[in-house]
């Protein structure tokens, strides 16, 4: 795996830290939700599911955007599981600012396509 760039055909785990339902006492969560604030605030993820880790290859990577966005994932997350896949695209590492209500830091994710 390189820093950058994730392939095609790479193993993906996404690692919850534990049952976030019940970490947040949450006795029915609204998946749909927690997907428009996703959709919206993609950093959102770590307060949804703090701790989360992707782990590539036995390495543990960024954040990788499409499987944060897609509801299945989301719902095996939220109650414990983890959820393991193969890459059936490349994605490469694009890095911004985001704000997570008053803390602002940086970040970097991975996202589908090529660099040109």
């Amino acid at each position: 795996m390189s820093g950058e760039y994730l392939k095609k055909g790479d193993k993906l785990e996404i690692i919850p830290a534990g049952n976030y339902n019940k970490a947040h006492s949450y006795t029915a969560i609204d998946i749909e939700k927690i997907q428009k604030e996703l959709k919206y605030n993609s950093a959102s993820v770590y307060e949804f599911m703090p701790n989360l880790k992707f782990v590539v290859n036995g390495e543990e990577t960024g954040l990788i955007l499409d499987f944060i966005h897609d509801k299945d994932v989301v719902a095996k997350l939220m109650v414990g599981e983890t959820v393991e896949v193969t890459l059936d695209d490349d994605y490469y590492l694009a890095l911004g600012i985001i704000q997570i209500t008053v803390l602002t830091r940086d970040i970097g994710a991975f996202v589908k396509g090529k660099v040109e």
